[in-house]
């Protein structure tokens, strides 16, 4: 994580420290010194979170963050997306199939046609920050999910 930081001019210790401050962030201080063969596959996601936002980049690209993992990890890791964004402020886009994490974590929805790509709708989503789990079962949430959902099939027929 800190190798790249360095190619960016700062020095080793500057941005070994801001590595360690952003694994400790995730919650990974511990495997700091482990290599990517011996994490599981949530740690490596947590990462790769990790080497995104420590790059300070001024637009974030998500692609796909939770696809390959449980579903105890997805909503770890979603927790920590959520504590990382509310802290930096960092505009970010993530590309996601699952019509949960998109409304959870995004304050607009874009619901794209079949090939070629077109955007076939645009949701605002209008639920107050901070965001945590219970929202999940609000009624303004299942109204959310409800209009992705209904975008999809009208993108069928």
């Amino acid at each position: 994580m800190a190798l790249p930081l360095q190619a960016q001019g700062l020095t080793r210790v500057k941005s070994m420290g801001r590595a360690k401050k952003m694994l400790r962030e995730v919650g990974l201080e511990q495997q700091a010194k482990k290599y990517p063969q011996q994490l599981s596959g949530g740690m490596r996601q947590l990462t790769a979170l990790a080497r995104a936002f420590v790059m300070e980049p001024e637009i974030l690209l998500l692609d796909e963050p939770t696809s390959s993992l449980d579903y105890s990890t997805t909503r770890f890791l979603q927790s920590k997306m959520l504590q990382l964004w509310d802290k930096n402020k960092k505009t970010t886009v993530c590309v996601s199939h699952d019509p949960d994490e998109a409304i959870l974590l995004a304050d607009r929805v874009l619901i794209f046609s079949e090939r070629p790509a077109v955007i076939i709708k645009e949701i605002k989503i209008a639920l107050p920050r901070p965001r945590n789990f219970a929202m999940l079962t609000s009624p303004a949430f299942l109204a959310y999910r409800q209009e992705v959902l209904l975008a999809f099939e009208y993108d069928q027929v």
